[in-house]
């Protein structure tokens, strides 16, 4: 019993430690490279960076981290009638350390890294996917926007991500009726669009795997060489051919992403004439492959 409690211990610290990381990640980016060049993130953090801008013009501009965390505050008080106190809690820490690092960052970082433009949207689009990737992997997030499309999808039937890219949307238009510049609504959909892809690419890539649909004459040697070469199980299918009527083999076979190329040479090494689809596939459970959380 004490063995199992000092390991999900030992979980726990090594989520929130990634959760941290990830966060710091995604706060880097935004403040060494978006806001100090003039582009708007999605979410509460580009809300935050409108309202730094315009207040930058009569003075000290409000840092990201206070606005982000006060817009949260004002979600959470509806989000803990809707969803209650359980899913709030679990947003508490992603808020705040976002907030705290938001505003530690922004003071420690008053120029962008990199004076092209263009790159900073890369770059910060690209860091802040990864960190908000890592983040949302380890069961961790950061509020804003993705608590507004939780409790709009739990009475409309709407996806959260087409929320979230509303959201978005409206965010970006608020910016351009703002500034009236377009080449500034390109570049925070250069860095909505890179965030995007790596949240999904961090999320989902370590999990991605390729289902191969094998039929060959040779189906047995090509399954004993799945079985003992790659030691990935094999399951045989019964099929028919509607046009022969002839009764075939078919093998299912579901390989990791980096075990694609040799499955792929072992088939054609056994038998270059094989009939074969293959596949892209996301969250395998089951033995040898990720388990349901």
């Amino acid at each position: 019993m004490k063995s199992i409690d000092r390991k999900l211990i030992l979980n726990n610290i090594k989520s929130y430690v990634l959760i941290t990381l990830g966060i710091a990640i995604y706060c880097f980016a935004v403040t060494a490279f978006l806001v100090p060049s003039g582009i708007i993130s999605g979410g509460f953090g580009g809300i935050g960076t409108i309202v730094y801008f315009l207040t930058s013009k009569s003075g000290n501009g409000i840092p990201v981290g206070v606005t982000y965390f006060v817009l949260n505050l004002i979600v959470f008080i509806f989000a803990w009638k809707i969803m209650g106190w359980k899913f709030i809690k679990l947003s508490i820490y992603g808020v705040v350390v976002t907030s705290v690092l938001l505003t530690l960052f922004q003071k420690l970082i008053t120029e962008p890294m990199i004076d092209d433009r263009f790159m900073c949207a890369v770059l910060g689009g690209t860091l802040g996917g990864f960190g908000l990737g890592l983040c949302f992997n380890n069961g961790g997030n950061t509020g804003g926007t993705d608590i507004i499309s939780l409790i709009i999808s739990k009475y409309r039937n709407v996806s959260t991500g087409r929320v979230s890219l509303y959201c978005n949307v409206i965010i970006v238009a608020a910016m351009y009726i703002i500034y009236r510049n377009p080449t500034d609504v390109v570049y925070a959909f250069v860095t909505m669009l890179l965030t995007s892809a790596l949240i999904d690419h961090t999320l989902n890539g370590h999990r991605q795997s390729y289902q191969f649909i094998v039929m060959s004459e040779k189906y047995q040697e090509i399954a004993d060489a799945f079985v003992n070469e790659i030691h990935k199980g094999v399951t045989t299918l019964d099929g028919k051919g509607w046009y022969s009527k002839q009764s075939i083999n078919v093998l299912l076979v579901i390989v990791p992403r980096i075990d694609k190329a040799r499955a792929l040479q072992l088939i054609k090494r056994v038998d270059p004439n094989a009939f074969l689809s293959v596949s892209r596939v996301e969250g395998v459970f089951g033995k040898n492959f990720d388990t349901i959380k």
